[in-house]
């Protein structure tokens, strides 16, 4: 067995998670209605319950996303297969949130640079230090491990590995069907929690003004 993955704690992705909350970039989607804040914390909870690579999330579009029967098709970057996998309610969630129209999912300016410089800020801003902050990729491991301490076989249909091997030996950190386990998942304290009267806040750095979004409770 290889050495066992670098993964996030639910404690740490609390804090990122609450620390979107300073997030002032991709600031092209408040032209969709919603906040960079919210941008942030629906990636988070994507990376948390699927798990996508990075060059996947990016690319990921409305259309693969049936909000009717929880699921997304996936389109694999790395190995060219599409197949559909289950969401969760909490995902649901966090998606319907940042619903606000166009063709990405998760769009964003061009290039890679803004992205991974408001990913490591806003991690700072969680209390997680230079050397101890996590990658996308670590969060698709944190992801699978989450999966795998359940139920093996679901950890390897979520992450696309074609042999279960694969699954142990490079993501997983020491069998029911998937749409059960997705629903299992133990949540981040954050990714359900309520603030002012069942509404979730999203403030935005440097500003005094409070962005409501309705509908984080329900």
């Amino acid at each position: 067995a290889g050495r066992a993955p670098r993964v996030a704690t639910p404690e740490q992705i609390s804090a990122i998670y609450r620390a979107c909350d300073s997030a002032q970039w991709p600031r092209g989607v408040k032209r969709l209605g919603y906040t960079p804040c919210d941008w942030w914390r629906a990636l988070v909870v994507w990376l948390f319950n699927v798990g996508s690579r990075r060059s996947d999330f990016l690319a990921l579009q409305w259309s693969q996303i049936d909000f009717d029967r929880r699921l997304f098709t996936s389109d694999e970057s790395k190995t060219g297969k599409s197949f559909p996998r289950h969401l969760n309610d909490v995902v649901i969630e966090a998606l319907r949130l940042i619903r606000g129209g166009g063709r990405y999912v998760f769009p964003k300016s061009k290039g890679l640079r803004m992205l991974y410089r408001h990913w490591y800020r806003i991690q700072g801003n969680a209390g997680i230090s230079d050397g101890e902050r996590f990658s996308f990729h670590e969060l698709r491991k944190t992801c699978c491990t989450a999966f795998y301490e359940i139920s093996p076989a679901a950890a390897q249909e979520m992450m696309g590995h074609s042999d279960l091997k694969v699954t142990r030996s490079h993501y997983w950190a020491p069998d029911r069907h998937v749409a059960e386990i997705a629903q299992q998942l133990k949540q981040p304290e954050a990714f359900t929690a309520t603030d002012v009267g069942g509404k979730s806040i999203c403030m935005l750095e440097n500003f005094e003004q409070f962005f409501y979004v309705e509908g984080a409770a329900s």
